[in-house]
């Protein structure tokens, strides 16, 4: 009797846990940053910018976007996704250096109308 009743109490505790990150989660927003204002400061951190899409590079093992506000940044994507030169795009995603310059490891991309 007592196993049923801890049972469900932590069944329940677990639950509402789960819900709570699942609101916390969901209400969480990331300002959006300028790309000239990205610092060693934003290395490995999660930002979110927005411009035009300026270049084009595909590999097999990646897609690299050039994207451009009033200066511009490297985006690198794993998955294949069809863009196009002009498109506007929001960027999700974290901030990396190669070759001694930023670039973007993104997450989740969208085209903006």
């Amino acid at each position: 009797m007592k196993d049923k009743i801890i049972f469900k109490t932590a069944l329940t505790f677990a639950i509402i846990g789960i819900l709570i990150l699942f609101v916390i989660v969901e209400n969480t927003t990331i300002d959006e940053k300028q790309i000239n204002n990205i610092t060693e400061n934003d290395l490995e951190k999660t930002v979110r910018i927005s411009g035009e899409i300026t270049k084009i590079k595909q590999t097999k093992a990646a897609t690299f976007l050039e994207v451009s506000q009033k200066n511009s940044i490297d985006i690198v994507i794993f998955e294949v996704k069809n863009f196009s030169v002009g498109k506007k795009v929001e960027i999700l995603g974290k901030v990396d250096k190669s070759d001694n310059n930023y670039q973007i490891i993104a997450n989740k991309i969208s085209v903006k109308s």
